[in-house]
């Protein structure tokens, strides 16, 4: 099965396939893979790797999805859709390159090519969650608030610990004012992650809607705390 790591608030995922090289080039590795690292100095080793006539094929797809996932973080969403393309040529049964493809579609609002490739994800991998959140934001990015909600819901049937489903799904269901099961999908996306802070804030806007007015305060400043940028709207 594949896995996936998202980035900020939006999942990034990666190829699962860890480097063949890694114990001859861990530095380069280490450098391309960490998604913590400077995308500049990410794009880099990746370009290292790529060049490297050692590489192996499968480990040359994965520095192509790394490259894509720093040039994203650059905000080069052209420059990262080619890379994508580059490892799903070379790894075409491989559902993470879909899905790091459509995470970028999704960015530049090509909502029909990023749906085909999170269905083409969920294909080639029936328990891959990351495809199902995606698959679900599409959805709940064209008002399908439902059908998002049949998706997050089959990624937290799949993985009962993914605080990102739950965190979504609280979004949907914040839209369509049903409190209480934003409230319930906001405080387990907490439980899982409590240092999530887009949770607390989320939760303290389905709070202040019920009249909760000390919960939802509460809320906020935990938000805040985690991260200033956010707070009460």
């Amino acid at each position: 099965m594949a896995l996936a790591s998202w980035s900020r608030a939006v999942a990034v995922a990666a190829l699962t396939l860890m480097p063949a090289a890694a114990s001859a080039q861990s530095r380069t590795w280490d450098q391309c893979f960490t998604s913590s690292t400077n995308p500049d100095t990410r794009i880099s080793a990746c370009t290292s790797i790529i060049m490297d006539r050692s590489t192996s094929t499968r480990d040359r797809a994965l520095a192509h999805a790394h490259r894509g996932a720093a040039y994203r973080d650059n905000g080069d969403l052209d420059r990262a859709a080619k890379e994508y393309d580059t490892a799903i040529d070379l790894l075409p049964n491989d559902p993470a390159g879909y899905l790091m493809r459509g995470h970028a579609e999704r960015a530049r609002h090509e909502y029909a090519q990023a749906l085909a490739d999170y269905e083409h994800a969920i294909r080639l991998d029936r328990n891959y969650t990351s495809a199902y959140v995606g698959r679900g934001n599409i959805r709940y990015d064209q008002g399908e608030y439902d059908t998002a909600i049949v998706d997050y819901t089959e990624a937290i049937r799949v993985d009962p610990k993914n605080f990102l489903a739950y965190y979504c799904r609280g979004n949907a269901y914040k839209v369509q004012e049903r409190w209480d099961k934003a409230i319930a999908d906001y405080s387990a996306a907490i439980r899982i992650n409590p240092r999530y802070a887009v949770a607390y804030q989320g939760r303290g806007d389905a709070k202040k809607a019920t009249g909760d007015d000390s919960g939802s305060k509460a809320d906020y400043a935990r938000a805040r705390e985690l991260n200033p940028n956010l707070g009460d709207e």
